[in-house]
């Protein structure tokens, strides 16, 4: 339901209701060739409707928070980061 591009441009993260898909672009590869890959899965805490993702500054983990108040927002370390 929502994208984020990691500060140095080679990640995508897209939030679903369950989960976080997180695709990684190699050199100039174009956008089209790294999402018909295999993402990198990230189960979701429980929350109503997630929403909203993007990447903490230094591209280490994503934050994520759902659309229900009252707004949580959870941190999501990325493995081997």
């Amino acid at each position: 339901t929502g994208a984020a591009l990691s500060p140095d441009g080679r990640r995508l993260a897209v939030v679903t209701p369950t989960e976080v898909l997180v695709y990684r672009r190699s050199g100039d590869e174009a956008w089209a060739a790294a999402v018909s890959r295999i993402p990198l899965r990230l189960p979701l805490p429980p929350m109503p409707q997630a929403e909203a993702v993007t990447w903490t500054a230094d591209g280490r983990a994503l934050l994520v928070g759902g659309e229900q108040l009252p707004i949580r927002i959870h941190r999501l370390p990325l493995p081997g980061r």
